[in-house]
C-alpha cells in the first residue's frame, strides 16, 4: 500500500517558482512567434528579456497573493514544498502493522502492557476507520521518576517509524518550544512541531512533553507570544485548535490534527487540571 500523504498546509501555498514562471513565459512567446513564423526555433535576445521580466512580475505577484513575500527564501521554499506534496503518515497502515507494532514495543516494555494493549485496540479502530499511521489520543503518563515513561513515550513513535522529539518543561521559555515566538524578538522561531514538519514533512510526528506537572510553574514574563505552557499545549492537544495552528513566525495555518503527544508527569496532583484524565478523555 503507498504511503498516503496529508495537507498539513494549505495547497494553494504551491506556486511554481521563478525558474519554472520563466520556462512557462518563454514557451507561450515561442509558440506565438513560431505561429508568426514556423522557421524560428528560439527567442531572440529582446523577446527573452521581455519574458524574464514578466516571468519576474507573475512571480512576484503570486507571492504576494500566498502571503509569503515576507519570508527567507529557505523557508519559502519549505512551506510550498509542504503544500505541493503534503506530509507523508508514517506508522500502521493495515490491522496487521498494528499488531505488529504493539508486539514490538510489547516485547522492549513488557511492564507497560496493559497501556500497550489499550493502544493496540484504539489504533486498530482507527485504522479500520480509514485513520493511517500512528494514531494516538494524547496520553498523560504518570509515575515516579526512572520507571521508564519517557523511554516508552518515545518507543511509540520509534517503533513506528515516526519522528520523535522531547520537550523538557525546564524553564520559562518552554511555552515558545512549543507556540514558536513571533517576528521582532531576538529569539523569534517556529515552536518544535512546526520545525519537525518542515524538516521531515511527516503529518504525525510524536513529541514527548517530560514533567508536565511542572507547567503551571512555567509561565514567562516576556510578550510576544503565549507565554504559559499548558495554554499553548491546549492549542495542539484539541483536534480543532491543532488543525488551524497558526505559525507566529511564517504567518501560515497548518493542520497539527494528526500529532501525537505524550506528556509525562511524577506527580498527577501538580499537573494542571486542564491536562488531566478523566473518563471521557485522555488528557
Amino acid at each position: 500500500m503507498a504511503r498516503p500523504t496529508y495537507p498539513i498546509v494549505s495547497p494553494d501555498l504551491y506556486f511554481p517558482g521563478l525558474s519554472e514562471t520563466e520556462k512557462a513565459v518563454q514557451a507561450a512567446l515561442l509558440r506565438i512567434l513560431k505561429a508568426r513564423d514556423p522557421s524560428v526555433t528560439t527567442l531572440p535576445y529582446e523577446k527573452a528579456r521581455m519574458a524574464r521580466k514578466r516571468s519576474q512580475r507573475i512571480y512576484e505577484c503570486r507571492l504576494r497573493r500566498s502571503g509569503l513575500y515576507g519570508l527567507k527564501d529557505e523557508q519559502r521554499e519549505r512551506i510550498v514544498a509542504l503544500a505541493r506534496a503534503g506530509g507523508h503518515m508514517a506508522g500502521p497502515l493495515t490491522m496487521h502493522d498494528v499488531d505488529e507494532w504493539a508486539a514490538e514495543v510489547h516485547y522492549r516494555s513488557p511492564w507497560m502492557r496493559e497501556l500497550t494493549t489499550h493502544l493496540m485496540r484504539d489504533m486498530r479502530y482507527r485504522v479500520a476507520a480509514g485513520k493511517f499511521g500512528l494514531s494516538l489520543m494524547p496520553l498523560l503518563i504518570v509515575g515516579d521518576t526512572g520507571n521508564g515513561k519517557t523511554t516508552y513515550a518515545q518507543m511509540l513513535g520509534e517503533v513506528a517509524g515516526a519522528p520523535v522529539r522531547e520537550v523538557d518543561v525546564g524553564s520559562g521559555s518552554s511555552a515558545f518550544r512549543i507556540a514558536g515566538l513571533e517576528k521582532g524578538w531576538a529569539s523569534a522561531g517556529e515552536g518544535v512541531p512546526i520545525e519537525m514538519v518542515l524538516m521531515h514533512r511527516i503529518a504525525n510526528p510524536l513529541i514527548v512533553v517530560n514533567e508536565v506537572d511542572k507547567a503551571g510553574e512555567k509561565v514567562s514574563s516576556r510578550s510576544g507570544g503565549v507565554t504559559s505552557l499548558t495554554t499553548a499545549l491546549l492549542q495542539v492537544l484539541e483536534p480543532e485548535t491543532a488543525g488551524r495552528f497558526e505559525c507566529p513566525v511564517h504567518r501560515v495555518r497548518f493542520d497539527l490534527s494528526r500529532f501525537n503527544w505524550v506528556l509525562t508527569a511524577n506527580e498527577l496532583g501538580r499537573v494542571p487540571k486542564p491536562l488531566r484524565v478523566h473518563p471521557n478523555r485522555q488528557l
